[in-house]
């Protein structure tokens, strides 16, 4: 999971999840959690086949909501169904 800043795990409170849906490709889906959460390629691939068998992932932790609304923004506009929650 992509952290937004250099603060310890325990630390953070919002993430960013994203959804399955019937429209984006997992090759988008793959190279958005790549491109925008910084993700490695084999561990993107796994958050995307999560997602396809659990309907979700959580696929960055942040300290600020600032960030992660920033985030969500991001992957929406590239097409995936993006939501933020606080722990």
């Amino acid at each position: 999971m992509r952290s937004c800043d250099d603060a310890p795990v325990p630390d953070y409170q919002w993430f960013v999840r994203i959804h399955d849906d019937d429209t984006t490709s997992m090759i988008v889906a793959l190279y958005l959690l790549h491109r925008l959460c910084g993700v490695a390629w084999p561990q993107a691939a796994q958050l995307t086949v999560a997602v396809q068998r659990k309907g979700f992932a959580d696929v960055a932790a942040c300290a600020s909501r600032d960030e992660a609304e920033g985030l969500v923004v991001a992957l929406q506009r590239g097409g995936l169904r993006a939501t933020l929650r606080c722990r």
